[in-house]
């Protein structure tokens, strides 16, 4: 994950539904919908209020998930964000 900071892509509005340990979430705007963990939504969530730094959204998982460490929560973001941002829901902010 190599710019410091991300945004949600222009045009992206999240819709979701969340159950037991996961959640079901609709970008509207593609037309895109994903199953994802409920980490994953609070990231989304926190992207959708503005712009965030790495560490900032490392904060975010940790918080959605008290169980997990820095690296793993470093980990689990860098694999989810390049999902993201292939797909082109995400992208980075350019300093």
């Amino acid at each position: 994950m190599t710019p410091a900071r991300w945004r949600l892509a222009t045009g992206i509005t999240l819709l979701h539904r969340r159950w037991d340990d996961g959640c079901v979430v609709f970008f509207a705007g593609p037309g895109d919908t994903q199953l994802m963990s409920g980490v994953g939504l609070e990231l989304l969530q926190a992207l959708a209020r503005g712009p965030l730094g790495v560490d900032a959204l490392i904060d975010v998982a940790i918080a959605s998930d008290p169980g997990s460490d820095r690296d793993s929560a470093r980990f689990m973001l860098a694999d989810l964000i390049g999902q993201l941002h292939k797909a082109g829901l995400v992208d980075p902010v350019d300093e």
